[in-house]
């Protein structure tokens, strides 16, 4: 099959505002993660038969930021700026509960054996057959865990809000707007979200943002974070020199006048 053959061609113009430098920095840092994990890193396993649970968060995790960031940065050359904002957002939360189970190493071992009884929940609520043999297994690992694990059956995973509790805290409450409530307007179809879709000019499908650089900043200084958080807790050296990339990252965001925003994205490597 030649290429004229092909069924679908990308006639998308792309968004010459994007900054060549940022673009590369960004997509070699989340393809380092594959590069590093990929199929060769071997999980520790528990007597129990579990893996290790912050070893499987963590490469879980790897997974998704792959995949976000390079969403986020497919949309952003492509013009859908306002969309990738949604997926900005998700980069975050997913360091951030990295970070948190790091943190936490005992309660991501009841996370981890927590997932059958949501499992559960979810069959119930499907209205799945409790005779059917998915529901039947199900049950039988939810009885085993209990014995040994009572509290994994009430176990919930903290919100993304708990995790940084900006309580009486104002830098932690800016923190929480900046990386996670502002770009949950649209996420979520608020009405507050309406100033990014109307204007005085009236509705806008036009979805570029005023700079597309910012969101590329923001999720390269969450990469940076991630892959730092990956050598603390694996001891995994990256397939990058990190100290490298944020210096190289730095320059990028003095010469775009990008600075302060990188400076909050990248204010915090651990959780509250």
């Amino acid at each position: 099959m030649t290429p004229l053959d092909l069924p679908f061609r990308c006639s998308y113009e792309l968004d010459q505002r994007v900054d060549k430098d940022l673009v590369n920095i960004n997509q070699s840092l989340y393809r380092s993660l594959q590069a590093s994990l990929g199929n060769s890193y071997k999980l520790a396993y528990a007597p129990d038969g579990m893996p290790d649970a912050v070893q499987y968060y963590l490469l879980y995790v790897a997974a998704l930021i792959y995949g976000a960031a390079d969403a986020v940065l497919t949309l952003v050359l492509h013009n859908l700026g306002r969309e990738a904002r949604i997926l900005e957002r998700q980069v975050f939360e997913y360091w951030l509960r990295a970070a948190y189970f790091v943190e936490h190493p005992e309660e991501a071992r009841i996370a981890l054996h927590s997932t059958a009884f949501q499992e559960r929940a979810l069959l119930d609520q499907l209205g799945y057959s409790k005779d059917s043999e998915r529901y039947r297994d199900i049950v039988r690992v939810c009885n085993e865990i209990v014995e040994s694990m009572p509290e994994a059956a009430k176990y919930r995973e903290p919100t993304v809000r708990s995790i940084i509790d900006p309580k009486n805290n104002e830098d932690l409450a800016r923190f929480y707007a900046l990386h996670y409530r502002a770009s949950s307007q649209i996420a979520h179809a608020s009405f507050n979200g309406v100033g990014g879709v109307w204007s005085s000019d009236g509705l806008s499908f036009d979805s570029r943002q005023a700079d597309p650089n910012l969101t590329l900043v923001q999720v390269t200084s969450y990469l940076l974070a991630f892959l730092t958080l990956l050598d603390k807790a694996l001891g995994l050296s990256p397939p990058v020199n990190l100290e490298m990339y944020k210096e190289h990252f730095l320059g990028i965001q003095t010469r775009l006048g990008l600075g302060q925003a990188g400076k909050e994205a990248d204010s915090r490597t651990q959780p509250a």
